[in-house]
């Protein structure tokens, strides 16, 4: 490829990139162009995040990665240089061209790496020799500029994360779980379909505080928090919504069928008793729970009061029960 070509490619690739944040995005953007410059029919990316190989993008190929292996790509990264296979049966990454699946014949593996830090590998397939050598200057350049993109769009993926989660409890936080929940209302306004939300307070909270200290009414928190998450659907919302009050929402869930999960999760909080040091100690919580389609609920403010003023019921009618929303 002419010098006056590749700067133009390079120009092109870097301006694309600069406009992508997410990470899938950058992901997208690169396996693009590093296949269109080494002439690859298939392509794919592979993070390192917090110890673990994650894919993020894949074009064209099926990655078997519980195949390879961990082990496999932790070695890659040791490397400098690509690890570029030629003549190959291709038994354990299949490329997928039209209508069906055909074996590539070279496999090129890029570790990549951003100041002496892993961040992953970047593959390309093909069923002929690679257009240009990987180990040239000018392929090394075009590697490198991609890096630092990819990199900075892990630390931002990273933060995202961060930013919508509560330390303490690891469920959603307050800001980003009424975001979330937002979406999931308007989604079932359009659709007609049904969504419940639950409060729940635990109960004696500043009691346990008071009598074993702050440690042990964080311990309480993260405890309860895990019993909330394990036991809802995956694509249920858990949030901290305050201090020792959660809140859930059940998308597709009517008043009834939320309030047979809450149910089950109090008779199950009830016997639990926990170790915390010399102390036995136990949770139970009220929970108030509303749902739409109401009349009295018009938005998610409507919704979160009326499950607001239940659980308050159900705390003055005794505590360690659940209340429907009149």
């Amino acid at each position: 490829m002419p010098f006056v070509e590749t700067e133009r490619t390079t120009d092109r690739f870097l301006e694309k990139l600069k406009k992508s944040l997410k990470l899938e995005n950058v992901a997208e953007v690169v396996l693009e162009t590093f296949s269109d410059y080494f002439g690859a029919q298939g392509s794919f990316l592979i993070v390192l995040e917090r110890g673990e190989f994650k894919l993020v993008h894949s074009q064209s190929v099926e990655v078997g990665q519980g195949q390879i292996g961990d082990k496999f790509w932790q070695e890659l990264l040791k490397k400098d240089n690509p690890l570029v296979l030629e003549e190959i049966e291709g038994d354990k990454i299949h490329l997928n061209i039209g209508i069906g699946q055909l074996d590539p014949r070279y496999i090129a593996l890029i570790p990549l790496k951003y100041q002496n830090q892993e961040v992953g590998v970047c593959g390309l397939i093909s069923r002929q020799p690679f257009r240009h050598d990987f180990n040239s200057l000018e392929a090394r350049n075009f590697i490198l500029q991609a890096t630092p993109f990819i990199y900075n769009a892990i630390i931002m993926k990273r933060l995202e994360i961060m930013a919508a989660i509560d330390e303490l409890t690891g469920v959603l936080n307050r800001r980003f779980g009424l975001r979330r929940l937002n979406e999931e209302f308007e989604r079932s306004k359009r659709y007609r379909l049904p969504i419940s939300v639950a409060m729940v307070d635990v109960d004696h909270f500043k009691k346990i505080n008071d009598t074993y200290g702050h440690q042990a009414g964080d311990f309480i928190l993260r405890t309860l928090a895990n019993l909330l998450t394990q036991h809802v659907r995956v694509y249920d919302l858990v949030m901290r919504y305050g201090g020792e009050v959660f809140l859930l929402a059940f998308n597709g869930a009517s008043a009834v069928d939320a309030y047979q999960i809450m149910e089950k999760l109090r008779a199950m909080s009830e016997t639990m008793r926990l170790q915390y040091g010399a102390f036995e100690l136990k949770i139970t919580f009220s929970c108030g729970i509303a749902s739409f389609p109401s009349e009295k609920v018009l938005d998610v403010n409507s919704l979160i009061q009326q499950a607001d003023a239940a659980m308050y019921e159900a705390k003055e009618s005794g505590r360690n029960r659940t209340v429907l929303s009149a």
